[in-house]
């Protein structure tokens, strides 16, 4: 088997439940301090700053989730942003 054949029958993904459709979903990432989920109006905005192409800022996005108690990354930030993580 060739490596794009072995590429491209690999089922596997890249890393574990991404911690911002989590959050866009209505839940709390694991590990978060906080139990409360995210307000509607905040989904929504998270969903438009993740999404390609959005001139928001995700380092104050990401700094202001951590101080409210979620535990997500800047890295899952981008990654959700770049379409790069587990999300369908």
């Amino acid at each position: 088997m060739g490596l794009r054949e072995a590429v491209e029958s690999d089922p596997s993904g890249p890393g574990g439940s991404c911690p911002v459709a989590v959050l866009i979903s209505g839940g709390v990432p694991q590990g978060s301090t906080t139990t409360e989920p995210l307000e509607p109006e905040d989904r929504e905005f998270l969903t438009q700053a993740c999404t390609p192409g959005s001139p928001a800022v995700l380092a104050r996005i990401q700094r202001q989730l951590v101080t409210d108690g979620y535990k997500v990354g800047s890295t899952a930030l981008a990654r959700h942003r770049r379409r790069d993580c587990r999300c369908p």
